[in-house]
């Protein structure tokens, strides 16, 4: 490159004293960037903090790069393709960039900065910024020279396969491990693992009879990188190429994983200026985050601010045909107008609740310590404690999503909101070893006069995983005006339960007869593709290890190569895209409202519906 050995370990040491000041090096580099060519501000998102974080990740790594040329180059000129395609960077933009970093580094180190370390530094830039330079023209020269044949292609091509989706998986716990990786990897080869992240290099699990793997050997075992966050993967080559991102960290940090992946979203079509850019989808486990505030946040960005990705939360319940079913049945207004709810969810869990090594499900601590706890970028302060931990975060957000998806939360019919709830009281039970919450019985008090009960306890003797094993009882009741449809069993016996409708009609011999929608009638027109899956039974959540993945992984990954083909077509996505915001909103809502009500003794307000 250039470079001697004296002026890299001039480079590196000099980093090494920015990189503990790197907010305050990043506020000073595009402060000056933007002095020096305002026009450039337009294209960074509102929101600095993500593209910061990116920025000094990025710069890190190039550094620890010269002494590994044989890693660093071709990442250098993948990421000069990239700038020269996506961004179509100029050799002006590469000069004014170069002009504030020497001009940051001059005012980051005071006195340690010399001639000798301005010589390096800009010799070090200089060569950088040529390699993606000259890596772009190549790309750009090569796309030139293939555009005449591609003109000629004939209508055959368009039948070829798409690129496969690039997918990351961020949290690479017990969930990840047992369930997401490998279908993941069923799905090839329209789907590609493009890489794994995690804070620890050995995730902690308490939940497998078995260890789980290492960093390393998810990497060797999925042909991807690993990265410890989510700012060195978007800083990395990889980050733009993604079509989306699987969420399974722990619940807390939930939200400031989100909103970076929802700002690069944000990012990718401001750089776009208008024109086709690679959209960003993502599927978040389970709760969508544990603050009301935060769960507006996420709502008001997916579905506002950045409305071009899907936001899919992993209730799995929620993406089964009789759930669609059954919210075609309320949207068609076939019981009239809902007046009463009634849902319990009752399970053999106390092995998990009352257990204190299974922090991250009965800890309040935010982060937690077990696995995949997260991390803790772009957070200002310690979270507080959260309010409680248990059975209500961990099983009643099933049976409320559930609820809210039926009911039409979010989606694109014309229906006004159903049961927009406005306040709650509940009482808890909680265990002994742990304190975490184990039952509960709420009432919630919802805009439009709908009551709605709902009760829930761990205590149900057995486990999950025992052979045989025991299962779930679940039952949620709705009742209009009109009639009554119900949806209730044991989620591990499909022959114990099944939809039923009931329509009054006063005077009539069918008035309350029991009706079963999933096999006396034909969803084909309105389940789609979804409609050969129906059967007629109770099937609730979906956790089977074998496969390619329940519904709201099939939903994501549709979304990701959809978007990834149009992309390549230079074709804006044109399908409907999911978003589970509003639903996960509506959740987070009641659950915090239950936890306060349950220490205040009171009935509690949701301050903003």
């Amino acid at each position: 490159m250039g470079l001697t050995p004296e002026q890299i370990t001039l480079v590196q040491s000099s980093w090494a004293k920015v990189v503990p000041i790197a907010d305050t090096a990043a506020d000073l580099f595009y402060n000056k960037l933007f002095e020096l060519d305002p026009e450039l501000r337009p294209l960074f998102p509102d929101d600095m903090a993500d593209q910061k974080n990116k920025l000094m990740a990025m710069i890190t790594f190039a550094v620890e790069g010269l002494t590994n040329l044989e890693e660093l180059v071709p990442k250098v000129e993948d990421l000069g393709r990239r700038h020269t395609k996506y961004y179509e960077v100029t050799q002006p933009m590469y000069d004014t960039v170069g002009a504030a970093l020497l001009d940051t580094l001059e005012k980051g180190l005071g006195d340690g900065w010399d001639e000798a370390h301005k010589e390096a530094w800009s010799l070090t830039y200089g060569v950088l910024s040529k390699t993606m330079m000259d890596a772009g023209e190549e790309k750009t020269m090569l796309e030139d020279s293939m555009k005449a044949s591609d003109d000629m292609k004939t209508s055959e091509d368009t039948t070829a396969s798409p690129p496969p989706a690039k997918i990351a998986v961020i949290g690479c716990g017990w969930w990840s491990q047992g369930w997401h990786l490998p279908h993941l990897a069923r799905n090839a080869p329209h789907v590609e693992i493009a890489a794994v992240v995690d804070p620890t290099p050995k995730p902690h699990c308490t939940l497998s009879s078995s260890p789980p793997l290492s960093l390393s050997e998810l990497c060797e075992k999925y042909n991807c990188p690993c990265f410890a966050s989510v700012s060195e993967l978007l800083a990395d080559p990889i980050g733009p190429t993604l079509d989306g991102v699987v969420v399974a960290t722990s619940h807390a940090s939930h939200f400031d994983v989100g909103i970076s992946l929802l700002n690069e979203g944000i990012y990718r079509r401001q750089m776009a200026e208008g024109g086709v850019h690679r959209a960003l989808h993502i599927l978040m486990e389970k709760p969508m985050t544990t603050e009301v505030d935060e769960a507006r946040r996420l709502w008001e960005m997916s579905s506002k601010e950045y409305p071009e990705g899907a936001f899919i939360i992993n209730h799995t319940a929620s993406y089964r045909p009789q759930t669609r079913v059954a919210r075609q049945i309320i949207a068609s207004n076939q019981i009239g107008r809902i007046r009463h709810i009634s849902a319990s969810m009752n399970g053999p869990l106390m092995w998990l609740f009352d257990d204190a090594t299974n922090d991250s499900w009965v800890s309040k601590t935010p982060w937690g310590t077990g696995e995949s706890s997260g991390e803790k970028e772009n957070t200002a302060d310690e979270k507080a404690p959260m309010s409680g931990n248990g059975f209500a975060w961990g099983q009643i957000a099933h049976v409320l999503a559930w609820i809210y998806t039926v009911l039409g939360a979010g989606d694109d019919l014309d229906t006004e909101d159903i049961a927009i709830p406005t306040k709650v009281y509940c009482t808890m039970a909680h265990a002994p070893n742990t304190g975490a919450d184990v039952s509960l019985a709420a009432v919630i008090t919802c805009h439009d006069g709908v009551t709605f009960s709902l009760s829930g306890t761990a205590l149900l003797p057995g486990s999950q995983y025992a052979d045989p094993p025991i299962g779930k009882q679940i039952k949620v009741e709705l009742f209009g005006e009109n009639g009554s449809l119900m949806y209730g069993g044991d989620d591990s016996i499909p022959d114990s339960g099944r939809l039923e409708l009931r329509k009054t009609a006063v005077g009539k011999a069918e008035d309350g007869q029991s009706e079963f929608p999933c096999s006396d009638q034909d969803w084909s027109e309105h389940l789609g593709d979804m409609a050969s899956e129906l059967k007629d039974g109770f099937y609730f959540e979906d956790g089977e290890q074998s496969g390619t993945g329940p519904g709201s992984m099939t939903a994501f990954l549709d979304a990701c190569r959809d978007s990834s083909s149009q992309y390549d077509q230079g074709k804006d996505l044109s399908s409907s895209l999911v978003n589970d915001s509003l639903i996960g909103l509506r959740t987070v809502q009641i659950i915090d409202c239950m936890y306060r009500s349950s220490i205040s003794g009171r009935a509690e307000k949701i301050d903003e519906v």
